[in-house]
Parts: structure tokens; C-alpha cells; sequence
């Protein structure tokens, strides 16, 4: 074999690397930050694909330009799939929050490139000193020919080395992230430490596996023979920080939910508990008030007899008013939601706001009473919150609820500044409560209750109307 097959196998193996990287770097995305559609995989691929192989056959440029094009279209190609890009409309910090994902990518793929390449290159050394063992290039072209041979039959190893453990390496934290995960600036620095040492660490060894001398060459693994152990062992303990980090950050992550979850679970609880002592009071007063009847007919019986007609009219008119008190506008055919839209009501006389109400309570269905009081009260406030901030117009504030077949509608709109900001991790709305412990958990309160019954929330906007749809699924194991 000669130089040029050898140069040809190099060649080979260089470009089934990028394919694999490529392939590698597809797979942590879709680990990390789930791609939905076949086709945007596609489009990543040619994407990357392109600045790789164009960087490959280009010989003799700087090894940084390669990755800085890299990385651009690794962003480009993860603002186009996710639709995130918006122009120039969006500030600063709305690019920055939704980049930290793909950024924790980057430099998870890097770290792991670089753990595989030390992992192969220790199995590697011994394996090539077994090859080239008894072989003399000075001796004949014999020894030559064997020599190319026995060099392109290690490149070629060493590429089946990366890429096991490469492969075995992602297929690994595949095991280990149940679900995307969720992350803000902070998250990202801190599980990307690990990432960041490992990619130091291979390149300092890289630099130091040959070292040019005066009057001959420095190889590490021949003056150091330990080396090829210790270095997989290091990179090994790298790669199983990072996937501990991951890990002990996922259950932390679930176990924050779970406390959220809880804590809502307690403000719904204490709500519903509120809204029921509000029923029980009015349904006291109903019947204090048939108790009470009795005596007034009695006394409006001898205001009669003894022709007091005008004491009459004005006890009969504070009578009147009384029984105004229990009546209540909007009638749903549940008394837990005719007490919560009948006082949302008196909350938006009092804000001078308009508000309409359509809205029927399912009673046939299997939607608990609780759980469509948590959305409509939870709603309800958010929207009259938002009216507190129109300045100049006159606020509004409509709801809606319909049933249709098994599904449940719930529409609330509003009047509001036209000004708002979204979570990057929620999806939600930013609240703009003083109190930070309250931020989002109106909203977050619904998107609970949503999902027990496998529905769907979407937030629309347009111009100063805020919009919120609910659609709850009605399902055997709630009727």
C-alpha cells in the first residue's frame, strides 16, 4: 500500500467523522430540545452538512473559523426550526434566554467529541505499537508498503473507536433525560462547567502528544506509557460528572415541579375553601331571611290595617333592597361558579369595567366544579389585573363557556395595555405583580388544572385585546 491510499483512507475516515458528528450533534438535539417535524432534521443536516464539509476540503484554514461558522449555523438553523427569529423586533434578552438551549447543545457536543477522540486515542496507542511492532521503514519499500498498510488499517480503527464511544456516550444520557429539559442562563453555566474542562483538557493534550524537540520528536504515550490509561480514565470521570450534573439536575427539576405543583394544589384548595364559606354565607342569609319573612308580612299586614300607607312603601322598599342582595346577575347552574362570576362582576363595577358573561356550567359532564372554578376565578382576576393599566379607553372584560360533545370551551378577554413579555421556560405571561412570589401562578394555576384534563391553552393578542382559549377534554375517568 502507498502513500496515497493511505492519504485516501484519511480522507475517507475524515469525511464518515463529519457525517457522524452531524448525526451525533442531531441526536443531543433532539435529547436536549425535541424536534417535532422529520423535515427541520433534514434541513439541520444539509445546513451542517454544507459548513463542514466546506471547512473540510478547504486545506489550511484556521481551525477557530471552522467552528465560529459552526456555531453560527447551529443558532441560525435553531432560531429557524424552533420559529423564534422575529427580525429585530424582539430586545436583547428575549435572544439570549432562547439561545441558552442550543448554546448548552454546543458545548455538550464539543465536550463529548473530545472525551470520545482521548477514550479511542488510549486503546488506540497500544493497539498501533502491535501493528508497527516489526517494521523497519529504512530497510526496504517492502517495509514501506506494510508500513502505509498497517497505518491506514489504524486510522481506520481508530475511526470504529470514536465512534463506539461517541455513540455510546450519547445513547447513554438518551437513558437519562426522561423529558427536554427546561433551563434559564443560570442552569446553562452551571451544567456546562464539565463541558467546558473536558474540551480544555483534549486540547491540551492534543498539544502535548507531540512536541517537536532540537534534535528529535517528544510522543507522550512513548516516554510516558501510562499515559494511555490515565487519559481515557480522566475523560471517563469527565464525561460521568457531566452525566451526574444532568441527571442530579433533572431531579431537581421534577422535584421543583412537584413543589409547585403542591403549593397550587394548597392556593386552589384554599381558594375553593373561601368561594365555599362566600356559598355557605349566602345560603345563611337566604334562610335567615325566610325566617325573618314571617314578621315582615305581619308588619306590613298593620301598616295596612291602620292605613300607614306611605311607612308602607318605604318598609316594603327596604325589604326590596334586602332581597337585592342575594339575587345574582348571571345564573351558570352551579352556585360555586354563580358566586365567583357574580363577585367578579362587582369587582369590575367597582374598576369601571364592562363586563359580559356567557356562561353555562356543564352539569351532565364530568368537569369537577372545583377545577372550572380554578380556571374562570384564576382568569377572571388576571383580566381584570390587566384592565387596571388601560389608561384612556373603556375596559372590558367578557367570558364564555360552552360545551360541545365532549370538549369544554372556556374564552376570557380583556382590555390591556398591549404590552406584555413571555417566559422563555413556561410559555406563559410575565406577571407584572409586585409581590415576585406571586409571578405566573394565576396562569400556572390553569395550565394544571388543563392538563388533568388533557386539554390545551392558547394565549392570542391583538392590538389591546388580551385572549385566553381553555379547552378541556372530557374523559371516562372523570365522569
Amino acid at each position: 500500500m502507498t502513500k496515497e491510499h493511505y492519504e485516501l483512507g484519511l480522507f475517507i475516515v475524515g469525511l464518515y467523522e463529519i457525517v457522524l458528528q452531524i448525526f451525533m450533534f442531531i441526536w443531543l438535539w433532539e435529547i436536549i430540545s425535541p424536534i417535532n417535524k422529520g423535515g427541520k432534521k433534514r434541513f439541520i443536516f444539509i445546513g451542517l452538512f454544507f459548513v463542514n464539509v466546506t471547512f473540510f476540503l478547504w486545506k489550511g484554514h484556521p481551525a477557530w473559523l471552522r467552528h465560529l461558522f459552526f456555531v453560527m449555523a447551529v443558532l441560525i438553523c435553531y432560531m429557524a426550526v424552533t420559529g423564534k427569529y422575529s427580525g429585530l423586533k424582539k430586545g436583547l434578552k428575549y435572544y439570549l434566554d432562547i439561545l441558552v438551549k442550543p448554546v448548552f447543545i454546543i458545548l455538550l457536543f464539543y465536550n463529548l467529541n473530545a472525551l470520545s477522540f482521548l477514550m479511542e486515542l488510549g486503546i488506540y496507542q497500544p493497539i498501533q505499537r502491535l501493528l508497527l511492532a516489526d517494521i523497519d521503514t529504512g530497510r526496504s519499500i517492502h517495509d514501506i508498503a506494510r508500513y502505509y498498510n498497517q497505518v491506514t488499517i489504524g486510522v481506520f480503527l481508530q475511526g470504529i473507536g470514536y465512534t463506539f464511544f461517541f455513540v455510546t456516550m450519547v445513547a447513554i444520557l438518551s437513558k437519562l433525560v426522561k423529558k427536554p429539559l427546561q433551563m434559564n442562563g443560570q442552569d446553562m453555566v452551571f451544567l456546562s462547567v464539565l463541558n467546558i474542562v473536558g474540551r480544555m483538557f483534549a486540547l491540551m493534550v492534543m498539544d502535548i502528544v507531540v512536541v517537536p524537540g532540537i534534535q528529535e520528536m517528544f510522543y507522550l504515550f512513548e516516554m510516558r506509557n501510562e499515559m494511555a490509561w490515565k487519559i481515557p480514565c480522566i475523560a471517563l470521570l469527565l464525561y460521568a460528572g457531566e452525566a451526574s450534573a444532568i441527571y442530579i439536575y433533572q431531579r431537581y427539576h421534577v422535584l421543583l415541579q412537584e413543589r409547585e405543583k403542591h403549593f397550587m394544589e394548597k392556593q386552589q384548595v384554599l381558594a375553593m375553601k373561601e368561594r365555599m364559606e362566600e356559598v355557605e354565607q349566602f345560603y345563611e342569609g337566604i334562610r335567615r331571611m325566610k325566617h325573618e319573612m314571617r314578621n315582615h308580612l305581619t308588619n306590613v299586614k298593620g301598616l295596612a290595617v291602620s292605613g300607614s300607607f306611605q311607612e308602607m312603601e318605604q318598609y316594603v322598599h327596604k325589604m326590596d333592597n334586602s332581597l337585592n342582595e342575594f339575587d345574582f346577575e348571571f345564573q351558570t347552574g352551579n352556585a360555586v361558579m354563580d358566586v365567583i362570576i357574580n363577585d367578579r362582576k362587582k369587582q369590575a363595577d367597582r374598576q369601571k369595567v364592562v363586563f359580559q358573561a356567557d356562561f353555562a356550567y356543564p352539569a351532565d359532564a364530568g368537569f369537577d366544579a372545583y377545577d372550572i372554578g380554578i380556571i374562570i376565578s384564576n382568569l377572571l382576576q388576571n383580566g381584570l389585573e390587566a384592565c387596571k393599566s388601560v389608561e384612556g379607553e373603556k375596559a372590558f372584560l367578557k367570558l364564555s363557556g360552552r360545551k360541545k360533545k365532549r370538549f369544554f370551551l372556556i374564552e376570557v378577554s380583556n382590555s390591556f395595555a398591549g404590552k406584555i413579555e413571555f417566559d422563555s421556560v413556561t410559555g406563559l405571561p410575565i406577571s407584572t405583580k409586585e409581590d415576585s412570589s406571586l409571578h405566573g401562578m394565576g396562569l400556572s394555576n390553569v395550565k394544571y388544572v388543563v392538563e388533568k384534563y388533557m386539554g390545551d391553552m392558547e394565549i392570542q393578542t391583538t392590538g389591546n385585546e388580551f385572549r385566553i382559549v381553555v379547552l378541556l377534554q372530557e374523559s371516562i375517568k372523570n365522569l
